[in-house]
């Protein structure tokens, strides 16, 4: 059973969207004729506070066991769908020219497993994008991850759970992410690992490039502070240029 099957039904106890995040995605300016698409969408956070800002939200999710979630919390929601899909296949699934935005956060991108994934997925985002379409990424800062050898980040605690996670570095160049969450008043740990790929910035901007994206915007976190080589996370937003006429 994969790490996010196995935590599914507490996603939202750890990874709940946050005040920041809902002020950040909100002052974006979204209009009730955008198209949206949220890839790794998890348990649906962001697509349903998305569906309340503009006129159609899909979430997609490798993990059938979040889909399902998403779908329960949105029932009876108008505005917003969701199904199991590769990031890999979004392109095929949906063709050209299609959302206004797209969104790819929750560390999601280090599941792609190394460059060449990295550029076919950005690839796929400017194509299924609208002339003038933006693109909204948010992963891990590698950069520290690599450099400081991190090898463990601050559990994640609350009065239900507590999550714990540590990184190993794997011969491929990847880095297996272990884990370990305890349910408060239950016995036993649910543990998982998974396999990410740390791209560092400098190889995220090459991709956009590659793919056509204008240069890019890069913070170190959704207060939109300058991004830093020691900061926690990265969010890079880009914006897919007009027609050309």
């Amino acid at each position: 059973m994969g790490l996010y099957r196995k935590i599914s039904a507490y996603y939202d106890l750890l990874f709940g969207l946050s005040a920041e995040e809902k002020t950040y995605f909100a002052g974006l300016g979204f209009s009730r004729n955008e198209r949206v698409l949220d890839v790794g969408c998890a348990t649906g956070g962001l697509a349903l506070y998305l569906s309340d800002l503009a006129g159609e939200v899909i979430g997609i999710d490798l993990d059938q066991a979040m889909i399902s979630e998403a779908v329960r919390k949105s029932s009876g929601k108008a505005g917003v769908s969701f199904k199991a899909l590769d990031m890999r296949r979004i392109s095929g699934e949906f063709g050209d020219t299609c959302f206004d935005l797209v969104f790819c956060t929750g560390n999601t991108l280090a599941h792609l497993e190394g460059p060449e994934e990295l550029d076919g997925f950005f690839s796929s985002v400017f194509s299924v994008l609208k002339y003038r379409g933006g693109f909204v990424l948010q992963i891990m800062n590698y950069d520290r991850i690599l450099d400081q050898s991190v090898s463990e980040l601050p559990p994640i605690e609350n009065a239900s759970v507590k999550f714990k996670r540590r990184y190993e570095p794997a011969p491929d160049g990847r880095l297996r992410f272990d884990t370990e969450l305890t349910i408060r008043g239950r016995e036993g740990v649910i543990r998982g690992s998974e396999l990410l790929y740390p791209f560092r910035k400098s190889g995220i901007e090459s991709a956009a490039a590659r793919a056509g994206f204008r240069e890019g915007k890069y913070f170190s976190g959704f207060d939109r502070s300058e991004w830093s080589a020691s900061g926690r996370l990265l969010v890079g937003e880009f914006r897919k240029p007009g027609s050309v006429k």
